[in-house]
């Protein structure tokens, strides 16, 4: 086996267009926006190999691979992989899913579950409407937010961009950053907000008195579900985060969709809270293979 890796760019966008939509995937790291957007903080390369796509990420040091795409045999991809990974001193495959894993429960390698990278996947409908006593909560803050600001909730455009990266920039500012995993988000913000033209990506920004107070980018992942990508709100306003949420789920996202894929916590409890606190109608397992 041998692969000629090449680096992501803005000029890969078909080839990864290509793949993902011949294959169902359900795993939020799976678009390339994703992908090229964290690509300076999780260096990405790519090979195309026989029919499909084999991809090799590298975070901080850690190298290891995501899943192949493309592929009729994935069984025998896998030991491909295996073999290539273990001449090359790569010895994981990362964010394998439940389809994934039932393809290779009979190969003697270790499968953990990756709970930290779980999906969070919800009814756009219960995002849309907060009905009922469990979001009460969340419509509370809603209804706070619309009776006590005039805003507007509208499409993005190049002319919110310095705001956009000023609030993202003052949301990474205020929280602190220990281990540096929010500058890296920050950072993949900023390449998704610099690349937005050119990128198939879905965002809103929400106004009040001309100052651009909440952001929200996300795109289809596949037939039924939406994928969420990057939401930041001034929190000096009370209710932003559950306004950005419900007029993005109510008025951007298609009501064909079914679900809304939040992406992971990333073993963060404020994150896991937060995630948590409406009500996911389904996790989507991911696990890491080592051999």
């Amino acid at each position: 086996m041998k692969l000629n890796f090449k680096k992501i760019s803005i000029d890969d966008k078909n080839i990864f267009n290509d793949f993902f939509l011949k294959s169902y995937i359900n795993i939020s790291e799976y678009t390339f926006v994703n992908l090229f957007s964290w690509r300076n903080s999780r260096t990405v390369e790519f090979a195309l190999y026989d029919e499909g796509l084999i991809i090799l990420a590298d975070y901080l040091g850690d190298k290891y691979f995501l899943p192949p795409v493309g592929f009729n045999d994935f069984d025998r991809i896998i030991d491909k992989i295996v073999e290539y990974g273990l001449k090359i001193g790569v010895g994981n495959i990362k964010r394998l899913d439940e389809k994934h894993i039932s393809a290779i429960k009979n190969k003697d390698y270790s499968i953990i579950e990756d709970r930290d990278n779980f999906d969070y996947l919800y009814e756009r409908s219960d995002l849309s409407n907060l009905a009922g006593r469990r979001y009460a909560g969340k419509r509370n803050l809603y209804t706070n937010f619309i009776n006590n600001y005039q805003f507007e909730f509208v499409k993005y455009e190049e002319i919110y961009k310095e705001q956009s990266l000023k609030l993202a920039k003052k949301w990474l500012d205020k929280k602190g950053d220990e281990n540096g995993s929010l500058y890296n988000e920050y950072i993949a913000i900023s390449e998704l907000i610099n690349n937005y033209g050119k990128l198939d990506v879905k965002g809103n920004v929400l106004i009040v008195e001309e100052k651009v107070v909440g952001f929200i980018f996300g795109e289809k992942l596949n037939d039924n579900s939406f994928v969420i990508h990057f939401e930041k709100g001034d929190g000096d306003f009370k209710g932003v985060y559950q306004t950005i949420n419900k007029l993005f789920a109510e008025r951007e996202i298609d009501k064909n969709i079914e679900f809304i894929n939040r992406e992971q916590d990333l073993g963060i409890s404020g994150i896991r809270r937060a995630k948590e606190s409406y009500y996911p109608v389904k996790m989507i397992k991911k696990y890491s293979l080592s051999f």
